[in-house]
């Protein structure tokens, strides 16, 4: 809370904003960085009994399928302390980032906060290391920063298409996390006929091979393991 307090006050006096702005804007940000994984950790615990007995139910209809996993929302996982620290780390790296990089056309403010959700799978993958998570992160935050600014007409012109106006405001709009999506970007344009997008083509599909090798080779391992229990 205390770092979305100070991050809101630098931005409102960048933004030249009245004292009574700066405050507002300050308690907003740490408000929504407190109640962000409030609400997602009481999402995560009521997701948990749903898993555990559809795996039951599962089990008693179909026991071949024993070793079988329940998907659930990356949700489950914003409370962990470590996905927070990671999240709430990489909110001003975010935001300075923005300013210092040539070619970003926004701040990513209102969305900030859901960096934590953003970075849950990055945790995950480094075992809660909080530093390995942070600069594995950076990149990511670079390339969403970019994909977002570059965006940012094409979703100007849908929202135009379906009567989304904002008040006050003609400019560009574009979203930092969902709208940065690396992947979602190299599909469209691909579909548009990008040459760099048409030259991807079997460098991601070699990278999602191995994604899925390796799952594969996990899931069959730990399947092993839980017969061998058994």
């Amino acid at each position: 809370m205390f770092l979305g307090i100070v991050m809101g006050a630098v931005l409102g006096i960048f933004a030249h904003y009245s004292l009574k702005d700066i405050l507002d804007l300050s308690i907003t940000i740490a408000a929504v960085i407190y109640i962000l994984p409030k609400m997602t950790g009481i999402l995560g615990e009521g997701l948990m009994p749903i898993s555990g007995a559809m795996q039951e139910y599962m089990l008693k209809k179909f026991p071949s399928m024993k070793g079988t996993y329940i998907g659930l929302d990356l949700a489950l996982l914003m409370g962990n302390p470590a996905v927070i620290v990671t999240g709430i780390i990489l909110m001003p790296v975010a935001l300075l980032l923005a300013f210092v990089l040539p070619g970003v056309k926004f701040i990513p403010l209102g969305d900030l906060p859901n960096l934590i959700g953003a970075v849950v799978m990055v945790v995950v993958a480094t075992r809660g290391n909080v530093i390995r998570a942070i600069i594995a992160s950076i990149p990511i935050i670079v390339a969403k920063l970019y994909v977002a600014s570059t965006m940012a007409p094409m979703f100007t012109a849908l929202a135009l298409e379906t009567g989304n106006k904002i008040s006050g405001y003609s400019g560009n709009i574009t979203s930092f996390l969902e709208g940065g999506n690396v992947m979602r970007f190299w599909i469209v344009d691909l579909f548009t006929g990008r040459l760099w997008a048409v030259v991807a083509v079997p460098v991601v599909a070699y990278l999602l091979y191995v994604s899925f090798r390796d799952k594969v080779n996990k899931t069959t391992t730990i399947s092993q393991n839980i017969k061998k229990e058994g």
